[in-house]
């Protein structure tokens, strides 16, 4: 089947080699995942080195105690130990540092390394596993409170498929990256297809329809098929035909209109004669029924229809505040099979169904950026092609553009940091922060948490979505650069679990909450799982101290996010902050799956579903 629909790992590397010729990105985005490393620097006898940590069980807190081991030094030389704690703290030079105690800034897994220098030198690097103390990270870090919803704690996941349109506490969807979703005007979830496993457990393109209530805690197979790899059904364009069904298929454009329809658009998969490629089709589904209406576009991959945005998948879209759904670059292959980015940017008029090129080259390339001067809106300015960019839509209608991989200002291929906002009112895009460099490790700066000014690294394939209630714009890992990396050949990268908030009004980001570094496992904190919603039977109440940050999402990029804006009194408490609750203004957050690491540091596609509450008086 096509490579870009299968592991995850095989999608980063392909990125790697169209993007980062001869760099080392494969070793960046395959994660950093620990075990022990005895390395010398002289042809004199190291030292042998190890290290112990305490309480080596959790939950225990965030301190913990280290003791450094080391044998073998050389005669008459006193060691100089260093630590590194894989959250941007380094202790150095001296003697007392054998023995140190270490405060973490949050929950997660830490590549930690212990160095001694006597005459030669030696390194011990070891995992280091991090929790909160029952109710301990709930004032401390009221930013961030996860509660684990439902999903398995292990990779690739096979689901279970019960009987459709039946809702059920043991339905579960299949371990899966790079799906589509929606949330219709009951604040229900949805979600279809991505690259991942079926029932039977076969990898590859799915095309089940799923939804999930927030104020049942259930999930409702709606339809497609529970195989993976099924082809699509295409019908009669623009009308309802019974049969229809849209193939398999992954990262794909998405998007709700006002009347609440859902809306897909092209992504990795299969046509109706079961070849496998780019698409370029546009489907409506009923949230009412799950019912797909082909609404146009070809009914073949790799095949452009004119009017219409080129086939593609990982585009970032949004949709404003008219209901027009907007879509920008992405990845496609050219006439000789070649992998190419676009940086075309569309909008798409659900009442007309009227697609209208805005800016960039409709013909997919290795488009350069072009910046411009920073803060200054320009008719020349233009972001460089790429793919899995974070979008978001502030509360005045600006489109944002956060990352990706793809070209920078010199035409570099990597992984991206820049900042960019588009005012549909004049059609010209800004750049407004980070670096015009690939790799955009010189402006990267994690911080204090929960401290505006902060700025995050590099990365592609990260969880976004808008706070519509304080207009902040929200990010959840992705795949790319940590607080360790130092230049696009580091190997300081991978699939990121940080959490950050910026804050259109001053134009900050703040770093709110996750580890600073690459790789780190889930923690998943039985019994306290969450089941429903407050006001619902089945609320299981936890509320303050109850609900502390001792479940955290594991590492990952491409998960499917949701945010729920309260319009009932189901979700009128539900964002949790240090007091156990907060006004109605509240909304919540939602992540589901991607590729990422499980409680085992297993990489894999995983079938988690997390919530989040917002505190509305994060900076």
């Amino acid at each position: 089947m096509n490579k870009m629909i299968g592991h995850r790992m095989h999608v980063v590397r392909k990125i790697a080699s169209l993007l980062l010729a001869g760099a080392a990105v494969s070793a960046l985005l395959s994660g950093c995942h620990g075990g022990s490393t005895n390395t010398s620097l002289s042809t004199v006898t190291p030292p042998t080195v190890d290290f112990t940590y305490s309480p080596a069980t959790s939950p225990t807190g965030l301190t913990l105690q280290f003791t450094g081991i080391v044998n073998n030094t050389a005669s008459g030389t006193t060691p100089a130990y260093s630590w590194t704690f894989g959250d941007g703290t380094t202790l150095t030079t001296a003697v007392t540092t054998q023995s140190p105690s270490h405060t973490f800034p949050a929950p997660g897994t830490y590549t930690v390394t212990f160095t001694a220098a006597a005459g030669t030198s030696a390194s011990r690097t070891q995992q280091v596993a991090v929790s909160c103390a029952p109710g301990q990270c709930v004032s401390q870090f009221d930013y961030e409170t996860w509660a684990l919803a439902s999903g398995s704690h292990f990779a690739n996941s096979t689901g279970f498929f019960e009987t459709q349109l039946t809702p059920s506490q043991t339905n579960l969807p299949s371990a899966r990256q790079g799906t589509a979703s929606w949330s219709d005007n009951q604040g229900r979830l949805w979600m279809f297809g991505g690259a991942g496993y079926d029932a039977g457990g076969t990898n590859g393109a799915l095309n089940d329809l799923w939804r999930f209530d927030p104020s049942n805690g259930q999930w409702t197979w709606v339809g497609g098929s529970n195989k993976a790899n099924g082809l699509g059904v295409y019908g009669n364009a623009g009308k309802q035909t019974i049969g229809t069904i849209i193939g398999g298929r992954a990262y794909a454009a998405h998007w709700t209109d006002k009347n609440g329809n859902l809306w897909l658009f092209g992504g990795n998969g299969f046509d109706s004669a079961g070849n496998v490629g780019y698409l370029g089709d546009m489907w409506m589904i009923s949230p009412v029924t799950g019912t797909p209406t082909w609404m146009g576009g070809s009914n073949t991959v790799n095949t452009a229809t004119s009017g219409m945005p080129g086939p593609r998948a990982y585009a970032t879209v949004w949709t404003d505040a008219q209901g027009n759904f907007w879509l920008f670059g992405g990845q496609t292959v050219n006439s000789s099979g070649t992998s190419v980015l676009y940086n075309d940017l569309w909008t798409f008029n659900p009442s007309t169904s009227q697609w209208t090129n805005i800016s960039g080259s409709t013909t997919a390339g290795s488009t350069a950026g072009v910046y411009g001067t920073m803060g200054t809106t320009a008719a020349t300015n233009a972001p460089g092609a790429r793919l899995g960019g974070a979008g978001w839509t502030d509360n005045n209608g600006f489109l944002w553009l956060f990352g990706g991989s793809g070209y920078d200002t010199a035409g570099a291929g990597g992984i991206l940091n820049d900042m960019w906002k588009f005012d549909p009112s004049v059609k010209q895009w800004t750049w407004v922060a980070g670096s015009n460099a690939a790799g955009g490790t010189s402006v990267q700066n994690y911080g204090v948490i929960g401290t505006a000014g902060s700025y995050p690294s590099a990365r592609a394939g990260a969880a976004a979505w808008t706070d519509t209630a304080t207009g902040r714009l929200w990010m959840f890992g992705g795949g790319g650069f940590d607080s360790t990396a130092v230049s696009t050949t580091s190997t300081g990268g991978g699939d990121l679990s940080d959490l950050w908030s910026f804050n259109p009004s001053t134009g900050k980001w703040a770093w709110m909450g996750g580890p600073s570094v690459a790789g780190a496992a889930g923690i998943f904190a039985a019994p306290q799982a969450y089941y429903a919603m407050p006001g619902s039977s089945q609320y299981s109440g936890l509320t303050g101290a109850n609900y502390s940050q001792i479940s955290t999402p594991g590492a990952r990029m491409w998960g499917t996010v949701w945010w729920v804006q309260p319009a009932t009194t189901v979700y009128s408490n539900w964002a949790i902050n240090s007091s156990g609750s907060c006004s109605a203004s509240c909304g919540t957050m939602w992540l589901f799956g991607g590729s990422g690491v499980d409680q085992q540091l297993t990489n894999g596609s995983l079938n988690d579903l997390w919530t989040i509450g917002v505190n509305i008086a994060a900076p």
